[in-house]
């Protein structure tokens, strides 16, 4: 495992207060510690772009801060970043600098261990490394919205020459749906807002309809 001289012992850290909606209730703290050096096959990776879900929304209006594992949490599920260090029996692709994106299980944010913040320890097996056609920013989005899109797929069996109609074809899930459901052949029936109709129709959708 490679060493961090350079590694600070605090981050800036964006922390929930108290419930409610993540615009009133974060507050930047300057000053949380660094998680801890990474063992086994865990890794620690410095967070360049995170990426918020209508999940970290629900969870901040709903869960107290005055549970013992919920003291100063940090929200956020989804992220992309760099390995700064790698546990001695992570898998060898995982090198320092190796540019990597993910999605936190829901017991990390449950217990306030999120991805608002500049660093994150987690379990590689839960990482994957960024995909070489998209941009950091653009594969921190690729978590909980990606996910759910293999398993839509999945359990429609889309193939080559089907014809799908996608409803809300503009919002995260949507778009990402229409240019998979395209690159799999199918031939794509699109619903969305009529000042999203060109984005969409750009995505690769074959019919656009404006919902009223």
């Amino acid at each position: 495992m490679a060493n961090a001289p350079n590694l600070p012992k605090t981050m800036c850290a964006w922390v929930v207060t108290q419930r409610g909606n993540p615009i009133d209730v974060l507050k930047l703290k300057m000053d949380y510690p660094v998680p801890v050096t990474p063992k086994g096959s865990d890794l620690l990776i410095r967070i360049t772009h995170a990426c918020l879900n209508p999940a970290d929304i629900f969870l901040c209006s709903i869960l107290p801060t005055w549970l013992p594992c919920r003291r100063n949490p940090i929200p956020g599920f989804d992220f992309a970043g760099r390995v700064e260090l790698a546990g001695p029996s992570a898998p060898k692709e995982f090198v320092p600098n190796a540019e990597v994106c993910a999605s936190l299980s829901l017991v990390d944010v449950l217990a306030g261990r999120g991805t608002l913040a500049e660093f994150v320890l987690l379990s590689s097996d839960m990482v994957s490394l960024k995909p070489k056609e998209l941009s950091l920013a653009a594969s921190s989005g690729l978590g909980i919205t990606g996910q759910t899109v293999v398993i839509m797929l999945n359990e429609a069996k889309i193939k080559e020459g089907d014809r799908i109609l996608i409803n809300g074809s503009s919002g995260g899930v949507g778009t990402l749906l229409v240019q998979v459901a395209k690159a799999k052949g199918a031939h794509v029936t699109a619903t969305c807002s009529k000042a999203n109709i060109s984005m969409v129709k750009q995505l690769g959708a074959d019919e656009v309809c404006a919902c009223v």
